[in-house]
């Protein structure tokens, strides 16, 4: 899988995933496509979302939709952003990198056949300090 290991805050030095936020009137589809490309120079097709993530940030009353997508690892070589150092990573790797405290739960609904829907509760803007999970997945 590609990571980029983020340059800037949030998750300033942590292996990401690759994405972003969405533009005014752009859906979902569109951003993961604008988003690899800007941040990694290569052009997916036809990308599967996997997971909605639903995120309430108590100490803010923010609400987030995370939208995570796979697809297939596209030709092409890959171009630098100023958004990070980009790698291929192999999923046995995951344990040995500083990753955001989310990535690996959410790498574990890649491969299923049905998309994952996980409600989260932060304390503050950060991954870790999640309090709550429910997942409503189908099963497989």
């Amino acid at each position: 899988m590609l990571l980029i290991k983020r340059r800037n805050a949030p998750h300033a030095g942590q292996w990401d995933g690759i994405g972003g936020r969405l533009e005014p009137d752009e859906d979902p589809f569109t951003a993961c496509l604008r988003e690899v490309r800007e941040e990694t120079g290569l052009a997916i097709t036809a990308p599967r979302l996997r997971t909605l993530l639903v995120i309430s940030v108590k100490s803010t009353d923010e609400l987030w939709l995370i939208f995570v997508f796979s697809a297939q690892a596209p030709q092409g070589t890959l171009t630098p952003s100023d958004e990070g150092e980009l790698a291929w990573v192999g999923i046995d790797q995951i344990n040995t990198l500083p990753v955001v405290a989310d990535l690996p739960m959410l790498l574990s609904y890649l491969d299923r056949d049905k998309v994952a829907v996980i409600r989260q509760e932060y304390e503050t803007d950060d991954a870790a300090s999640v309090t709550r999970t429910q997942t409503f997945t189908p099963p497989n």
